[in-house]
């Protein structure tokens, strides 16, 4: 056994010298094998690399936590039950680890447009969504008519030319009045698929109109108003690879930053509605900051004019990501008061896409927002989704993704446009499956019947 004693000596066996000698040997070949050791005065080993910005997880102890993050600028993009998942910038990372937080690295892989080295071609530019909506009018004027709603901020300020488009989608040869369901798309620039699938939405039922008899039936007895970018001057942004969220309004100052805590207004908190309560800021830099005045941006004075002057019946809001129907309200947690019958939809919605269907407090807090601001002010029922995961790319998804992203929102958008007339109460209905109708007399009409898409809510008689 080996013993220390006191000072350097070691007592124990005697050592022989032949294995002294092997040793010294052993350690002369490491040293040649290794190269040399560090020398005294040597510079230390170089200090690990600063994290620069990314995805990182975070543990909350409350709702409320998460609510003051957003107020303060974190750029949350996933809420879970016991954490969140949030793109922050270097120094706000060492922030969160000063306040003792648990902050773990996420890999950084998918997450967002940095990494490919152009704007992805399956995502159209302004230019190309301006074009194609010009071309389906003229292609089809029978059943479309496409409107100029309003301008861009930079429009409005003399600096570029974009403005709010949007196209009315119904057959002119069917006399009105006509239930109307209202889409909107990208309110927030970076998240890309929202207008794509919107677009693709008109090009579904323009294309199958005459061929498909569910489309041409919504076509002849729906006004379906379909907007595929809220924010013009913000995608221009996304255009550029940048992680822009909001609109580019820079009069209100924070000229410098990282987006998207740089200027801009977030236009989905500049609704009159609860403007200016929780789950907004009024720092400028804030991804979230409501602007100096309720509808003080010229996207949202577009929106709230159409809305006001056309009396939609039915609102869905479309954004990214989290695989979500969100309905009323988002600024409290209290009930709506028509939250049965919201809640109802959401689920009907859900059930053709396999979304989670939920109040939309119960993802944060968000005041002044377009859903709230349609139902509240408007008595419009108003949805928002959030289209995609995570595994899908964020906001980002890859181009192998979009058709698919698509495809699974076709249904709930062509279920929106059939309840549009009363939704409150068709909701409650089941499915008409499989129609076919005889070509001779007497007229047979078969159907099936279902509820599977139901969502377990009773039918009405």
């Amino acid at each position: 056994m080996w013993e220390k004693a006191e000072g350097h000596s070691v007592r124990g066996r005697r050592i022989p010298g032949l294995f002294i000698a092997g040793v010294l040997a052993l350690l002369l070949l490491a040293t040649s094998t290794l190269g040399p050791g560090p020398t005294h005065g040597a510079p230390p080993d170089p200090t690990p690399t600063p994290f620069a910005g990314g995805l990182v997880r975070i543990p909350y102890e409350d709702r409320a936590q998460v609510s003051a993050w957003v107020r303060q600028g974190l750029d949350i993009w996933e809420v879970h039950p016991r954490h969140v998942v949030a793109w922050v910038t270097g120094p706000q990372h060492d922030q969160l680890r000063a306040r003792g937080l648990s902050v773990e690295v996420l890999p950084q892989d998918r997450i967002g447009p940095r990494g490919t080295p152009s704007y992805p071609s399956c995502y159209r530019t302004y230019a190309q969504m301006r074009d194609f909506l010009l071309d389906t009018a003229t292609q089809h004027p029978t059943l479309t008519t496409l409107l100029d709603v309003g301008d861009g901020w930079e429009k409005a300020q003399g600096l570029a030319d974009r403005d709010l488009w949007v196209l009315r989608i119904t057959s002119q040869a069917v006399p009105g009045p006509k239930p109307r369901l209202l889409i909107v798309a990208e309110h927030h620039a970076r998240e890309l698929i929202a207008p794509e699938v919107a677009m693709n939405f008109i090009e579904h039922l323009t294309r199958h109109y005459g061929v498909d008899p569910e489309v041409t039936w919504l076509v002849d007895d729906r006004e379906i108003w379909v907007m595929p970018m809220a924010n013009p001057d913000g995608h221009i942004k996304a255009e550029n690879r940048l992680n822009w969220r909001k609109n580019t309004d820079d009069a209100n100052g924070c000229l410098e930053g990282d987006p998207p805590n740089f200027y801009g207004v977030d236009l989905n908190r500049n609704y009159a509605h609860q403007w200016g309560g929780e789950g907004a800021s009024d720092d400028p830099c804030s991804l979230v900051y409501q602007g100096p005045t309720p509808f003080s941006e010229p996207e949202t004075r577009a929106i709230r004019d159409l809305v006001v002057t056309q009396g939609f019946d039915l609102l869905m809001d479309l954004h990214s990501y989290g695989d979500l129907i969100l309905y009323p309200w988002s600024y409290t947690e209290d009930p709506a008061p028509d939250q049965a019958h919201l809640h109802a939809i959401a689920a009907k919605l859900a059930s053709y896409n396999d979304y989670k269907a939920q109040q939309g407090a119960a993802l944060y807090l968000a005041s002044g927002d377009a859903m709230d601001w349609a139902y509240g002010e408007r008595g419009i029922p108003a949805f928002t989704f959030e289209i995609g995961s995570r595994d899908d790319g964020g906001f980002w998804p890859p181009c192998d993704r979009v058709d698919e992203l698509w495809r699974e929102n076709l249904q709930p958008l062509l279920y929106a446009a059939k309840i549009a007339e009363a939704p409150y109460r068709q909701v409650y209905g089941p499915d008409a499956l499989e129609l076919t109708l005889s070509r001779s007399l007497p007229i047979t009409l078969e159907a099936t019947i279902s509820d599977v898409h139901n969502g377990g809510q009773a039918i009405a008689s």
